[in-house]
């Protein structure tokens, strides 16, 4: 040992705690390090010098390094030895073979930020595998490097403020304590390189030292010497906070078990027991529940073809199908046995089979060897359908067995359903869209021309809106706090209320100037997928206008189908080469309801609103008709999906229905269809 202000260097035995020997060395002795033989290698004033223990005398050439100040280290193998040289500007590091006689020099750091300058301490971890050399001025910032031995390059720094003065590593390597400013040492992850916090001081310690166990970091201040908990888990439980090894009133102990986990919903029974003061048993049981998945095994839910997996997902205009998807994957595991993709729903989805398959025969077309399992590699197909509702919704599947235990944790996607308006101008105080709205939820409209009253959405007594400003114009309602949309319309403003009539030729829905038989297709491709509705003030989801109003009565319905038929059958005006010979007309359209209430004077205004359809059907829709200035009593019909958070406990109801409503008209219409319907996708095709 010596105290780095004589020539003085004593040699101690560290057991029996005594001086063996003392020699006078040649210059002032700054620091000591042992070789793997026993031999010194002390660091002088001007020279790194190799002293024999026993006589103080040289065993070996100085070391060719230039000398100023500084500190040494060695690791544990003892076979390479660290110098760190205190220099102004740069302060070098040097990495030394000791394996030879000379030693060489294997590595010295190159000038510039890496090195920084100014150096204060050397810290090495206990296995020799990474070394840190805090200097003032810093590395590359202030900042201290910590450098992998086996190559000496840098794998990262921990970002310590000005000015960088003591690093130390614990004896497992996992945190490093460092000293950057009076008052406080900082742990450090050295692995991430992230702050796990700092411990306050009195004074800058000059100086850092942590036990072999880890539990203890010792920080020299001046003359004292002081000793903190490095909060390293000892063999006392957490929770005993005045480490008596007694479970005392207030305290809280923790403890961890580790079992295999098993596919489904489990139940687990955990049981404490201790003894009173009075030797009584003290009994307490708590119930806790988990979910075990399937390893290798993994399920991707998708709307529209869309991943869809964040809020809020997709636009969707509401009323129109939605098409979900499921991939199951197993990568890795075991074949699974046949199991089900069921939805938040509770629906069952349908599996998508290879083609071709004789019937009754169900292979899913991602199983490859069609041996009847998901093996490792495959990815099963499955598909739902529905309707969008309005507003963000969440949906989600989960692959469960056939005795209905879950397989995978739930996979969301998530859409937001939105309206596509169009209204006339000078329309103010109309209302103009329902809304479904969670009830005590606050919400704001983006345009200060709307109010929403009573849930429904319209302008604004007084305003009028225009077809050159308002034509697109985005609508936004959302919740005051935190902004999830909840509606957004796109405004359509029409100055003609049969704006979707051709009056040059009725019968010319695309408006390509000839009748033929696309004409007739599109109005029942519309009516399959809307059925029947208003046409004024109605939802577009046309990408362009077509004049499906071919009697100019305002509505869609299949009279306007039946008359593009009966014009293209008689070879009427219009008509193009080819389009003469008969077609009939086949739909699947259901009886549509219409409201019957009394009309008024007031503009008429059309509302549509989609359901989910209920389990086990097919397809349901529900669209409805009201003619009348007052609708304080209508209630939209809800849409029964699961509502995206934090807007839960929407009401979910039946598809709306009322028997005051009739279609007596409309289902005359469609026995019509019925008694001429053959198949008008084969009449079309060439």
């Amino acid at each position: 040992m010596a105290n780095a202000t004589s020539q003085q260097l004593a040699v101690v035995d560290t057991v029996a705690r005594v001086k063996l020997t003392e020699f006078t060395l040649s210059q002032v002795v700054l620091d000591i390090e042992v070789g793997a033989d026993g031999r010194l290698y002390v660091l002088g004033t001007n020279s790194l010098m190799q002293i024999s223990p026993l006589t103080g005398l040289s065993v070996g050439p100085n070391i060719g390094v230039s000398v100023k100040s500084g500190e040494l280290a060695i690791n544990p193998q003892r076979d390479r030895l660290y110098y760190a040289d205190y220099g102004i500007s740069p302060a070098s590091l040097y990495q030394i073979d000791v394996t030879v006689n000379p030693p060489v020099v294997l590595w010295e750091s190159p000038h510039g930020d890496t090195s920084g300058s100014n150096g204060q301490d050397l810290g090495i971890s206990h296995d020799g595998q990474f070394i840190s050399y805090a200097a003032a001025a810093g590395q590359v910032g202030y900042s201290i490097a910590k450098y992998r031995t086996s190559d000496m390059q840098i794998v990262g720094n921990f970002n310590t403020g000005a000015y960088p003065r003591e690093v130390v590593y614990s004896p497992d390597g996992q945190r490093v304590y460092t000293v950057h400013t009076s008052g406080n040492i900082t742990a450090w992850a050295s692995d991430t390189f992230l702050s796990a916090g700092t411990i306050s001081t009195i004074g800058e310690p000059s100086e850092l030292a942590v036990d072999k166990t880890g539990n203890l970091l010792f920080a020299a201040a001046g003359d004292a010497l002081r000793v903190y908990s490095t909060g390293k888990p000892s063999g006392l439980n957490i929770g005993d906070t005045n480490r008596n090894g007694r479970f005392d009133p207030g305290e809280t102990w923790q403890f961890r078990a580790t079992i295999p986990s098993e596919p489904g919903q489990h139940q687990m029974v955990v049981t404490a027991r201790a003894d009173s003061p009075w030797g009584e048993p003290v009994i307490a049981t708590d119930t806790t529940f988990y979910v075990g998945v399937v390893p290798g095994l993994s399920i991707k839910y998708a709307v529209n073809g869309q991943a869809a997996d964040t809020p809020t997902g997709p636009e969707v205009l509401v009323g129109r199908n939605l098409a979900w998807t499921a991939a199951v994957t197993n990568s890795g595991g075991p074949p699974l046995a046949p199991f089900n993709v069921v939805d938040n729903l509770g629906r069952t989805m349908a599996p998508q089979l290879k083609p071709g398959l004789p019937p009754g025969v169900e292979i899913n077309q991602g199983d490859a060897n069609a041996n009847g399992l998901l093996d490792s590699g495959e990815t099963w197909h499955f598909a739902n359908s529905g309707s969008a509702g309005p507003g963000p919704w969440r949906h989600s599947a989960t692959v469960v067995s056939l005795q209905g235990i879950p397989l995978t944790a739930p996979n969301d996607a998530y859409y937001l359903g939105v309206y596509d308006l169009e209204v006339l101008p000078n329309v103010g105080g109309q209302f103009l869209m329902p809304l479904n709205l969670p009830p005590g939820v606050p919400v704001i409209v983006s345009d200060a021309r709307f109010e929403i009253v009573n849930s429904q959405l319209r302008v604004k007594d007084g305003i009028s809106l225009s077809i050159t400003t308002d034509q697109g114009r985005e609508v936004f309602v959302r919740t005051l706090e935190g902004g999830h949309v909840l509606h957004k319309m796109v405004l359509r403003v029409l100055t003609d209320p049969f704006a979707w009539h051709n009056t040059a030729l009725p019968t010319d829905v695309d408006g390509d100037g000839l009748v033929l038989s696309r004409d007739a297709a599109q109005i029942i491709t519309e009516l399959n997928a809307l059925g029947v509705h208003k046409l004024f003030a109605a939802v577009n989801y046309g990408s362009g206008r077509l004049a499906f109003d071919v009697n100019r009565d305002g509505e869609l319905t299949p009279l306007d189908a039946l008359l593009t038929i009966i014009h293209l059958n008689a070879g009427g005006p219009g008509v193009g080469s080819g389009e003469g010979e008969a077609l009939t007309l086949a739909t699947n359209l259901a009886a549509p309801t219409i409201a019957s209430a009394p009309t008024s004077a007031a503009p008429l205004v059309a509302w549509r609103a989609a359901t989910e359809p209920l389990p086990g059907a097919e397809s349901l829709s529900a669209s409805a008709l009201v003619e009348t200035p007052s609708l304080a009593t209508w209630t939209a019909p809800q849409v029964s999906q699961e509502i995206l958070d934090p807007l839960a406990a929407w009401a979910v109801t039946s598809p709306w229905t009322d028997a005051a409503y009739s279609s007596s008209e409309h289902d005359e219409l469609a026995d019509l269809f019925d008694a001429i319907a053959d198949d008008l996708t084969a009449a079309l095709t060439p």
